[in-house]
Formats: C-alpha cells, sequence, structure tokens
C-alpha cells in the first residue's frame, strides 16, 4: 500500500518560503506548497519514487503550471532530469518536508508480509527457537499470550525477523524476535549481535499448540525462566520462605507486652474506656455480689478489669432528648413578573 507523510515543519520549509520572492510577489508560499504537495501524492500512488512527469504537472499546476514549475526550481523543491522525451522533475527527498514510500521499500515490506504468512516456514523456526527472542534472549508472546501473560518485564510481543535485509527468508535466515529488538535493528544487519538457538527452547502451551497444529507435536515447558530464577538462590537450593516476627509475650513482674513490629497489629485494644496499653492490665477477678466499680452506673465492655465503660468518677448522663422539629412556616416567595406596567 502506498503512502506519503507530510513532515511536522512543512508548513514552514524554508526553501517554500522563498517562493514569493522568486515569483517577484505573483505565486503565494500556499499556491505553490499545494502544487508540490499535489504532485507527491501522485508519484506515491503511482510509485514513481518522487519522479514527477510533465503531463502531472501540467494537471497539478492549471494554467499556471509553467510558473509553479519555475518558483519550484529556482526555489529547491523540484529537481529538473535529463529525458529524451517529455521533461519530468524529481521533488526533493527531504522527510522534514515531505516522504514518500519508494517502489523498493513496498516490495520489500510485501515480502516481509509473505514471510511471516508461511506457516511452513514460520513454525520450524519457533521448533528451533522457541519463544525466545535470538537477540537479548527474552521471552516473546505470540496471538492471545500478547495480552493475557504477564511476567514482570519478560512480557514482550512475538515477530519474526529476516537476518539478511532485502532477501526472501528461509529457515537459516528467520529468526524470532522481539518487538524491542526487531525495532532497533530494522534494516541494519549489524546493528545487533545474533545469539545461537536455545539448547532447549522454551514453549508456552500456545506456542505448543500452534506447533502441533501445524505438525511439530511438543510438550509446553513446566515453568517460566522468570519464575525460576525468583524461586532459587545463587546456588541453585529453593529460597526458605521468611519468619513472620511474634510480639513476646509480657514477663513476670511487667504489665505490658513488647511492642510488636512494624506493620503487625498491637496486642492491646487502644480504645478509650476498654483497657489502652497505658493501663495496666488487672487480672480477671470475681467481684463480690452487689459490688459495683466507684463511678460505675452499667455495666461496660471492660476486658476483665472490672472497669465499665463510663468515664471513672463521673456518673453516667441521661440520654438527651432529640430537639422538636422546627414550626416555622417556609417563607412565600414574590411572584416573578414579565414585565412592568
Amino acid at each position: 500500500m502506498s503512502w506519503a507523510k507530510i513532515g511536522d515543519k512543512a508548513a514552514t520549509f524554508p526553501k517554500a518560503l522563498n517562493a514569493p520572492h522568486f515569483s517577484q510577489g505573483e505565486v503565494s508560499v500556499n499556491e505553490l506548497f499545494g502544487f508540490v504537495l499535489r504532485c507527491g501524492f501522485e508519484s506515491a500512488a503511482h510509485r514513481t519514487d518522487y519522479v514527477v512527469e510533465f503531463g502531472v504537472a501540467m494537471m497539478m499546476g492549471g494554467p499556471n503550471y509553467q510558473q509553479l514549475i519555475d518558483v519550484a526550481e529556482r526555489c529547491g523543491l523540484l529537481e529538473q532530469l535529463e529525458s529524451d522525451g517529455a521533461p519530468m522533475w524529481k521533488i526533493i527527498e527531504d522527510p522534514d518536508f515531505l516522504h514518500l514510500i519508494t517502489k523498493a521499500e513496498q516490495e520489500w515490506m510485501n515480502q516481509q508480509k509473505r514471510d511471516s504468512r508461511d506457516t511452513k516456514l514460520t513454525s520450524a523456526v519457533r521448533l528451533r527457537d522457541g519463544d525466545s527472542c535470538r537477540y537479548c534472549l527474552k521471552i516473546v508472546y505470540f496471538g492471545a499470550d500478547r495480552k493475557s501473560a504477564r511476567a514482570g518485564s519478560y512480557t514482550r510481543a512475538g515477530s519474526y525477523d529476516h537476518v539478511i535485509s532485502g532477501e526472501a527468508a528461509t529457515i537459516e535466515t528467520l529468526v524470532v524476535a522481539c518487538g524491542e529488538c526487531n525495532s532497533k535493528k530494522k534494516d541494519n544487519d549489524d546493528a545487533l549481535d545474533l545469539q545461537p538457538a536455545p539448547a532447549e527452547p522454551f514453549y508456552s502451551p500456545s506456542t505448543a499448540a500452534w506447533l502441533a497444529k501445524h505438525g511439530h507435536p511438543v510438550d509446553p515447558t513446566d515453568k517460566h525462566p522468570a519464575l525460576k530464577k525468583k524461586a532459587t538462590k545463587a546456588d541453585g537450593t529453593p529460597s526458605a520462605p521468611r519468619p513472620v516476627e511474634q510480639p513476646s509475650p509480657a514477663t513476670p513482674g511487667s504489665n505490658q507486652a513488647t511492642e510488636a513490629p512494624s506493620g503487625q497489629a498491637s496486642s492491646t485494644d487502644d480504645t478509650p474506656g476498654t483497657g489502652s496499653a497505658t493501663t495496666p492490665a488487672i487480672a480477671d477477678q470475681p467481684d463480690p455480689a452487689g459490688h459495683e466499680p466507684d463511678g460505675s452506673r452499667f455495666v461496660g465492655s471492660g476486658h476483665g478489669s472490672g472497669l465499665g465503660s463510663g468515664s471513672a468518677g463521673r456518673p453516667a448522663q441521661p440520654p438527651t432528648k432529640p430537639s422538636p422539629p422546627s414550626k416555622s412556616k417556609p417563607r412565600r416567595r414574590r411572584p416573578r413578573t414579565r414585565g412592568r406596567n
């Protein structure tokens, strides 16, 4: 599919801004800008690689095409090419102004798509490489695993990369790659170092099912490599669970237990009137018949301390009565009039 991309700075491209100077004010910047861009879009549609034929320039420029061509040449936006027949021009190749995909680039993109869709080729590659990127050796995920699988920084989108750019792939020149490495390498074959194929490939359950569907039955790998590293020590022994520190009980003669570790709840209740951490602990003893603690009127929720829920030394207050509802009538509003007489 052909496409054309206008640069973010194209509207203020310095060469296009010189149009009024070279035309003595007869051609505006917008007029020259639109003429060259329309020629560029036509070149992208017919894959002429920035080349504009005479007929295209005449059609896009209208009655004033000759003057537009002359001004575009003097501004440096068009360059006339030698031809035995009708004249033709080439648009300046500058991504800040206009970027067109060439015919060779389009054919290479089509070849990459054909190789990636060849299941006979890709299944052999994934059987050899598994789900490991051949450049960074990290685990990649294909298909549905891209959304469902999560393993920390090991989440990668799986893709295929051509070791030799510009050529049709073979089993030896096509490898599994993560999206990050594939973007870094692009068409520069020397940008990244190719690692050897893994001796024991890692197969996710979905990859194992996909390979079996295409004639390569394999067993999925039991455990993710990232999880294996987290569950073992440096010497290979399994990591022991970390013990949880508990508060020690109160020693004889002490009325308070040791402080609980940070992040754990204290063993004492901090609710006022229920034996807080500052109140000495009193052993549970049965009260004599008919005896009430001083200042208490009702049975409280003390934990074996014999203290009521009321404050010591103050009699219990009777419940207050709710205030009666207000009997004032709502204020009448003066009706609004539409106008005055």
